[in-house]
């Protein structure tokens, strides 16, 4: 319903399987992070079966719906602000892609990624289930090394991005990073 409006090509594109000029890099990515995602899922359930994180502070699970929903917001406006917000990292010469610059793009370049690392941490604590939130610390590294690699690409192949990375500087986090 945000998105449809914006970016009508995008919900085309987010459905594709497979995707031209994809990277084979990408795609080993996001094969692990979805097992990854999978497993961080049943360390919860099995740690509420077996009950591996007695004690698991109420608190910490409030904190970990507010980041959830905080990062789900965060991706759904990232993909609100960008009609080229992909599911794989390309570049997307058959949608005209253009550097997006606006709304959460103007603070950091990838605030997608900042939005599912928070998912990652908060689904975790949500779970109230320390191997889970452990599970999703593995997630947020490895959107991290994503986040590299995808700025790498955008900065070698698609134009005014570069100019766009020196304005906005962070890739995750204002003041960091």
């Amino acid at each position: 319903m945000v998105i449809a409006p914006r970016a009508p090509g995008l919900l085309a594109e987010r459905a594709k399987r497979r995707h031209a000029n994809e990277k084979a890099w990408d795609r080993k990515i996001l094969v692990v992070f979805g097992f990854l995602t999978l497993f961080r899922i049943l360390l919860g359930g099995l740690d509420a079966r077996f009950g591996w994180s007695p004690g698991f502070p109420v608190a910490l699970q409030l904190l970990g719906a507010i980041a959830s929903l905080t990062g789900f917001g965060i991706v759904i406006g990232s993909m609100a602000a960008n009609a080229w917000f992909s599911t794989v990292v390309r570049l997307q010469t058959d949608r005209d892609q253009r550097v997006a610059d606006r709304g959460p793009y103007a603070l950091v370049r990838h605030p997608g990624y900042v939005g599912t690392c928070l998912f990652q941490v908060g689904d975790g604590l949500l779970l109230g289930s320390w191997p889970a939130v452990g599970a999703g610390m593995l997630g947020i590294l490895l959107m991290v090394y994503r986040t590299g690699r995808e700025d790498q690409t955008l900065q070698q192949e698609l134009p005014g991005y570069a100019d766009y990375a020196r304005r906005v500087r962070r890739r995750l986090l204002p003041g960091l990073w």
